[in-house]
């Protein structure tokens, strides 16, 4: 349900910029212009992003941004709603989890995106990212590449989703609380 709604979020999104992007280009507003600038200096245009660009190059390149984030939302949104749930050895959800049951959980649960059931096995897919790279959606691991012993979902600002271990389940952590060693790119 909560995935049904995200994608249709994303597809309205989609909407909005193409017309947007369009009456810019047609109208010739430069105030919607702006939006769609590389460039900005408080209020002119130097250099815009669309010269020399053709409307279909400039909506190609905002679908293929605007569907990479709304596959990180809802990723992101499917873990968010699995925190306060228990924690389980070898729980692979919908009411409790181990850390790599949850990840495998919201990936197939928001992207449709099978992911091998254990963490040391999550940490070979993807690309790897440096943790100060790391972004929203990214996949945070500790140990090291291939045998790795835990793994959760980035939040951003230092945030992330996991299930804590018995007792705990799953919860939003901070790196000042237990600090990640790396972390990989599966969006």
């Amino acid at each position: 349900m909560a995935r049904k709604r995200i994608v249709a979020s994303g597809v309205a999104l989609v909407l909005v910029l193409t017309t947007m992007l369009y009456a810019s280009q047609s109208l010739n507003m430069p105030f919607v212009q702006m939006a769609f600038a590389d460039t900005l200096h408080f209020g002119q245009m130097e250099q815009p992003a669309y010269e020399g660009r053709t409307l279909g190059d400039m909506v190609e390149s905002q679908l293929e941004g605007t569907a990479e984030q709304a596959k990180i939302e809802a990723l992101v949104a499917v873990a968010q709603e699995q925190v306060g749930k228990g924690y389980a050895r070898g729980g692979r959800g919908p009411d409790a989890f181990d850390c790599s049951g949850l990840v495998q959980y919201c990936a197939r649960e928001a992207l449709g995106m099978e992911l091998p059931r254990t963490s040391y096995a999550q940490s070979t897919c993807g690309t790897d990212v440096a943790l100060e790279d790391a972004r929203r959606g990214d996949l945070l691991f500790w140990g090291s590449p291939g045998s790795s012993h835990h793994v959760g979902i980035y939040l951003g600002d230092g945030a992330y989703i996991h299930a804590a271990g018995s007792g705990k389940g799953v919860v939003v952590a901070t790196f000042d609380y237990y600090a990640p060693t790396y972390a990989r790119r599966v969006i």
